[in-house]
């Protein structure tokens, strides 16, 4: 059980580093975007599509 909680306590540092740098970034006043999630620059594909 000792070796679950050391790996709970580096997650949960882990999660504190990411939230000090997304609340960084947000005092900066740069918008937080997850790598997963980038708006595209191109037009979506319907409009695409229809011209």
């Amino acid at each position: 059980m000792m070796m679950s909680g050391d790996r709970l306590s580096s997650l949960r540092a882990m999660v504190a580093e990411k939230l000090a740098d997304i609340r960084a970034a947000k005092a900066a006043g740069v918008p937080f975007k997850p790598a997963t999630r980038r708006p595209r620059p191109t037009a979506p594909a319907t409009e695409q599509e229809e011209g």
